[in-house]
């Protein structure tokens, strides 16, 4: 008897030993947070919207700076796609009530501001590479993880703006590689040579 009672009294002051000697008592294991929360619905339109804002106020940018004719008429492309992007956003905003940003966010402004300071081949090389591939693929992975939405409108336009971002990330790339010259895959033509009109949101 008085064995089983000094079993039971180690047991209890087990505890109290370990944590005098700074070793942790077992404790049940915490939950797993490692994976990040989807954006939310509201989320996704505010920073939707302030791309499409940023796509629009670089392109009109190109579209007056650009040296080549072909970067041009890929910003006016753009352009068009985005504004068209942009009035199906404010729509869906309105009946959602959410009201929608009037500035770009940090990073966007910043590159921006060094595009309207740049110029000639210098400007190409920021708005192909820097807004046209590394901002763009931002915002084709902000498109990517809204198409999981349970609002079905939400991730419909999510599936469609996607289709139409990378379009003109491939495109950027191209035009970023050819250097000037309308060559595109294969040796075929760039998909904006001199002679070629602007492409709209079809495709």
């Amino acid at each position: 008897m008085r064995r089983v009672i000094a079993v039971l009294v180690s047991a209890l002051c087990l505890p109290a030993a370990m944590a005098q000697e700074g070793v942790d008592a077992p404790r049940t294991a915490p939950p797993d947070t490692t994976q990040q929360s989807p954006v939310t619905d509201r989320a996704f339109i505010l920073n939707a919207a302030q791309a499409t804002m940023a796509e629009i106020e670089m392109g009109e940018m190109a579209k007056r700076r650009s040296p080549r004719a072909d970067v041009q008429q890929f910003a006016t492309a753009v352009v068009v796609d985005h504004r068209a992007l942009r009035k199906a956003l404010w729509s869906m905003a309105v009946r959602k009530r959410i009201p929608l940003p009037d500035e770009m966010d940090a990073i966007q402004h910043r590159l921006a501001t060094s595009l309207s300071r740049a110029s000639g081949a210098g400007f190409d090389t920021l708005y192909l590479n820097d807004a046209g591939v590394a901002v763009r693929q931002r915002t084709k992975a902000l498109f990517e993880a809204a198409m999981a939405s349970g609002d079905p409108e939400i991730a419909a336009f999510a599936r469609d703006a996607a289709v139409i971002v990378q379009r003109h990330l491939d495109t950027a790339r191209q035009l970023a590689e050819v250097g000037g010259e309308p060559v595109g895959p294969s040796g075929a033509r760039s998909p904006f040579p001199a002679a070629a009109g602007p492409v709209g949101i079809a495709g």
